[in-house]
């Protein structure tokens, strides 16, 4: 079993979803040249290594080193978000994330026709 820190999966999943309750973020959006709708989810950290640990540990996403912020992303986005945000909400806690949480999936299922994928 492919694990985060020698704990279950239980336990990591509920590590990552209060990871990303304090250093996450999430949004639907609909980009600006080409107008079509991108779920995405950002996990932003100055140091790369426990990225690194969540992204071996969820097999999705990206880490990269961030322009300006001078912090490293771990950047999902399209089926990846969506499959990674369905994962954490039973283990989130905090209400405001919850909600961001909700609000994004809800607009997601709006505008994306459900696909085939491997998430």
């Amino acid at each position: 079993m492919n694990n985060l820190f020698n704990i279950s999966s239980i336990q990591a999943w509920s590590y990552i979803a209060g990871f990303y309750e304090g250093e996450g973020s999430c949004g639907f959006y609909f980009n600006k040249s080409c107008g079509r709708p991108n779920l995405t989810v950002t996990i932003c950290q100055k140091s790369r290594i426990i990225l690194d640990k969540i992204n071996k540990f969820i097999h999705s996403g990206t880490v990269y080193y961030g322009n300006a912020a001078t912090s490293y992303r771990l950047c999902l986005s399209s089926a990846q978000a969506r499959w990674f945000l369905n994962k954490i909400l039973l283990y989130c806690h905090c209400p405001i994330k919850i909600k961001q949480l909700k609000k994004a999936l809800k607009l997601d299922k709006k505008y994306i026709k459900p696909r085939r994928t491997g998430f």
